[in-house]
Order: C-alpha cells, then sequence, then structure tokens
C-alpha cells in the first residue's frame, strides 16, 4: 500500500494505506567466481616487475563467454639507487614506474543470454488455459566489457624524503 496518513509507521498498520498496489515476486540469482595471481620480480632493488592475471566467471553470460581473463603488468625504475645518483645526497627517493592493464564488466542484467517465457491466460469458456510465449530470445554473443588502461608515474623524494612528489 501506499498514501499512509502518517510516515512514522514503519511496517506496523500496513492496512492503512489508502491505496492498495499489487503484490508481484521475483528471483534472480547472479554468481560470480575470481581467480587471481601475482608475480613480482626484482633486480638489484633497482628493477622491478609485476605481473598479475585475474580470470572471472559470471552466470550472466551463456556458456561459450562465460570467463573473462585480464592480465596486467607493471616496471619500475628506482633511479634513486643507480650508483651515479648516490652522491646526489638532497635526492632521496627517484623512482620512474609505468603499468598496463585490462579489467572486466559483468555488471549487465541476469537472464540476457536465455531464453525467457512469460505465462499467459486464455480463457474459453469457463476453462482457463495457460501457455508460455516467448519473452525473449537468448544472446549467446554477450561477452566481458574490457576495458584498457595505461599508466605512467614519477616519484621523487628530497632530504630524507621530508619534501615528496607524485607526477
Amino acid at each position: 500500500a501506499s498514501d499512509f496518513p502518517f510516515d512514522n509507521l514503519g511496517n506496523y498498520n500496513l492496512s492503512l494505506g489508502a491505496t492498495p498496489i499489487k503484490v508481484s515476486s521475483a528471483y534472480s540469482n547472479k554468481r560470480l567466481l575470481s581467480f587471481f595471481t601475482r608475480g613480482n620480480y626484482s633486480y638489484k632493488n633497482r628493477y622491478l616487475l609485476s605481473a598479475t592475471l585475474r580470470a572471472d566467471g559470471s552466470t550472466v553470460f551463456s556458456d561459450k563467454s562465460k570467463w573473462g581473463v585480464f592480465p596486467s603488468f607493471s616496471f619500475a625504475w628506482k633511479i634513486k639507487e643507480e650508483k651515479w645518483m648516490k652522491r646526489l645526497r638532497a635526492v632521496s627517493t627517484l623512482k620512474l614506474r609505468a603499468g598496463w592493464g585490462l579489467v572486466g564488466n559483468d555488471r549487465i542484467p541476469n537472464y540476457l543470454s536465455q531464453d525467457l517465457y512469460s505465462p499467459v491466460k486464455y480463457g474459453r469458456g469457463t476453462e482457463v488455459v495457460t501457455v508460455l510465449q516467448p519473452k525473449q530470445l537468448a544472446n549467446e554473443n554477450l561477452r566481458w566489457e574490457a576495458s584498457e588502461s595505461t599508466n605512467f608515474g614519477l616519484d621523487a623524494g628530497f632530504w630524507k624524503d621530508r619534501l615528496t612528489f607524485t607526477l
């Protein structure tokens, strides 16, 4: 119901609503399963490499495209760790970094990849027959949306990192 005489009734006295609303119900089930792995490598504490792989499975897609795989990579060069930078005492941190990756999106309504039917009642005399008619045709071509991202950065710190910058 709606149009209650008071706003503070909460869930009590729902019969006081002036406008009854038709009750309906629905069921929706969406599942997401993810696997994630990451590897890091450092050479002489100067060159850093990171690789990540994520695999996601979602029930909103058909069986032929249920899984999406999304890799990412990043690299950093700690310039301050180079021998020729050690003598610059005012510079305490200097690091150049870059990254690239894909991220997936399964934010679409449930059941778009499946045939859906709705019941329709037909009457003939006193007899009522319920039949199912197509409501939606399956779309097996739905795929994970993948967004690509690339980034670059420079971190600098001076006087024992009392003053820092990130670009």
